[in-house]
């Protein structure tokens, strides 16, 4: 095989249709409604997966059906680090296809569950924020976003990802 073969191998689409196939059979009512699962903590969990699975095909706004029905459980049973997570997601999908004033709501929410959330998910909740604000033209708003990421980053020696995010964030703004 040629690298090229390899490469487009790594690319190839194959393991997310599977991931959809193999996921779907627990939603035998259809995507729209949770699947048949009795913990609401791994119901979230599923859709989460089949929601990036989803994502990586290209079809975004199923992605987001899926996440805002996990939003809502998780809601619910009130775990709050899946919740944050899903926010997130849901703030990048967003981005991706334009919803950038939802996403930064998003992103707020998720910021707002606190310190029941993972560090990193964290820092990196606050520098996609920043990058959110940035493409709104918010750059005060923004560097204090990225600002607050370096902050925690440097408190818990996680500059070097932080560091990078404000290279990027000036970046954008010399556009």
């Amino acid at each position: 095989k040629t690298s090229l073969d390899w490469n487009l191998e790594s690319y190839s689409l194959y393991p997310y249709s599977l991931i959809i196939e193999i996921l779907s059979a627990l939603f035998p009512d259809g995507i729209q409604f949770p699947p048949q699962l009795s913990d609401k903590e791994t119901q979230g969990y599923v859709l989460s997966e089949l929601a990036k699975a989803y994502k990586w095909i290209g079809q975004t706004y199923k992605a987001i059906d899926l996440l805002k029905l996990g939003i809502d459980i998780y809601s619910n049973i009130s775990y709050w680090l899946g919740l944050s997570k899903a926010l997130r997601m849901i703030a990048n999908i967003q981005t991706q296809v334009g919803l950038i004033y939802t996403a930064e709501s998003n992103l707020r929410k998720s910021i707002d569950i606190g310190p029941s959330k993972a560090f990193e998910d964290v820092v990196k909740t606050h520098a996609d924020l920043g990058f959110v604000l940035s493409y709104q033209g918010e750059w005060k708003n923004a560097m204090q976003e990225l600002g607050q990421s370096l902050y925690y980053g440097e408190d818990e020696d996680h500059y070097f990802m932080v560091s990078e995010s404000v290279k990027e964030y000036w970046a954008l703004r010399s556009l």
